[in-house]
C-alpha cells in the first residue's frame, strides 16, 4: 500500500503498475478552513472538457459487490473472455453463468469503475481534522493502448461551505507487457511466484528473472504486488506479419494473440484463410512477445499455427496454450478494435 499526503500529490512520480494488477493507495486529505472538527468530504471525480469534475462517488459497481476478485476479472480481461472467467470464480455452471457489468458501449471498462473508495476521519497532533482516503484500483483491459497507457484518479475535495476545490489527481502509468505477483487465493491458482507466471504465460521462470534485472533478491522469494515484466516490447516494421513475427522469435501466432489480446478483435487481414489468425498490423505498432529462448519450456517442435499446444512438464512449468481464435467465426473487419468480441 502507498501513502500520500496532497502535497507529495502534486510532485509525485506516476504510480507504475500493469492491467489486472490490484492496487491500494491512502491519501490524506487535510481541513482548510476555520473548522478543524469537520473533515473535508472527498470523492472521485472526472475531469470534463468544461473545466468542471464530474462527481464519480466511491467508484466500483455490481461487479465489487459480487467481490474484489470478480472486479479485477470483468476490469481487466477481454470482453469474450470475462463471463466466464467470472463464472469459473463462483463455481457456476454453463447455464448460470455471470455477466460482467457496468462497462461503456466499446466494451471497455472507465478507472472509476474498477476503482473503489473509502474514506475515515484523523486528527493530527496540531488538532487538525484529516480525511483519510484509501483507494483500491485495477488498471481495466485496453487502458495501456491509449493516452500513451497514462491514466489519472481525480478526487474532489469539499470545504466547509460544501465548495468543491481544484481536484486533486493520482498519476498512473501503465507498463505494458507486465503483470502483477498475487497473494495466494485458497482454491485458486494464483499467480504467486515466476514458475507460476511461467505456466500462465507460456514461457521459462529464467526467463522471467533475465526479463526483471531489478530483482535484486532471492527470486523465489517475491512479494505479492510486485511488478513484473513478461518479455520485451517488438515494433512493427514494414513487411511484418503475424507469421513473419512468429518464425522471428520462435513462437506461434496463436501465442502473439494470447499475448496481445487486443489483436483477436482486430480486422483479420486474410478474411478468406481457413485459421482466421492474420490480423491487420501497422509499422510502430508494439506488440509483446515472449522469444523462445528456453528450449525444455517449449519442446522440440513449435508450428506457427498450433492451437491448443502442450508441453510436457519441466522446470518452467507445462503450459496448455488456450484456442484464441475460433476458426468458424472470424472477426469482422473495422477499424475498431473492440467492434467484434
Amino acid at each position: 500500500m502507498s501513502a500520500l499526503t496532497t502535497s507529495s500529490l502534486t510532485t509525485a512520480t506516476p504510480y507504475l503498475t500493469a492491467v489486472g494488477c490490484v492496487n491500494t493507495v491512502t491519501i490524506t486529505f487535510q481541513a482548510q478552513d476555520s473548522t478543524p472538527t469537520s473533515p473535508p468530504p472527498v470523492s472521485f471525480c472526472s475531469p470534463q472538457s468544461n473545466g468542471m469534475c464530474l462527481s464519480k462517488g466511491t467508484g466500483g459497481g455490481d461487479d465489487w459487490i459480487r467481490g474484489a476478485d470478480i472486479a479485477r476479472v470483468c476490469c481487466s480481461m477481454h470482453p469474450k473472455d470475462r463471463d466466464k472467467a467470472a463464472s469459473d470464480l463462483l463455481g457456476r455452471s454453463a447455464n448460470n453463468q455471470v455477466s460482467c457489468a457496468g462497462y461503456g458501449s466499446d466494451g471497455t471498462y472507465d478507472i472509476y469503475t474498477c476503482s473503489q473508495l473509502t474514506t475515515t476521519t484523523n486528527v493530527s497532533p496540531s488538532n487538525v481534522t484529516q480525511t483519510v482516503a484509501t483507494f483500491t484500483f485495477i488498471p481495466p483491459y485496453y487502458s495501456d493502448l491509449v493516452n500513451s497507457g497514462t491514466l489519472s484518479i481525480c478526487f474532489q475535495v469539499l470545504d466547509a461551505q460544501q465548495i468543491a476545490r481544484v481536484p486533486y489527481c493520482f498519476q498512473i502509468q501503465l507498463q505494458r507487457c507486465s503483470v502483477c505477483l498475487e497473494t495466494n487465493t485458497p482454491g485458486q491458482q494464483a499467480l504467486n511466484s515466476l514458475v507460476a507466471v511461467a505456466k500462465s504465460y507460456g514461457t521459462h521462470w529464467s526467463q522471467l528473472y533475465s526479463s526483471n534485472p531489478d530483482i535484486l533478491g532471492n527470486p523465489g522469494k517475491l512479494l505479492a504486488g510486485t511488478l513484473l515484466r513478461l518479455g520485451p516490447l517488438y515494433q512493427v516494421l514494414s513487411g511484418d506479419t503475424l507469421i513473419s513475427i512468429a518464425l522471428k522469435f520462435g513462437v506461434s501466432v496463436n501465442q502473439l494473440l494470447f499475448w496481445n489480446k487486443h489483436l483477436t478483435s482486430q480486422a483479420d487481414s486474410n478474411p478468406t484463410s481457413s485459421n482466421h489468425m492474420s490480423r491487420v498490423i501497422k509499422p510502430g505498432d508494439l506488440l509483446c512477445v515472449l522469444p523462445k529462448t528456453c528450449y525444455n519450456s517449449f519442446g522440440p517442435n513449435q508450428p506457427v499455427f498450433l492451437l491448443g499446444e502442450s508441453f510436457p512438464e519441466g522446470q518452467g512449468g507445462s503450459w496448455l496454450d488456450p484456442l484464441q481464435v475460433d476458426a468458424a467465426s472470424a472477426p469482422s473487419i473495422s477499424a475498431d478494435p473492440l467492434s467484434s468480441f
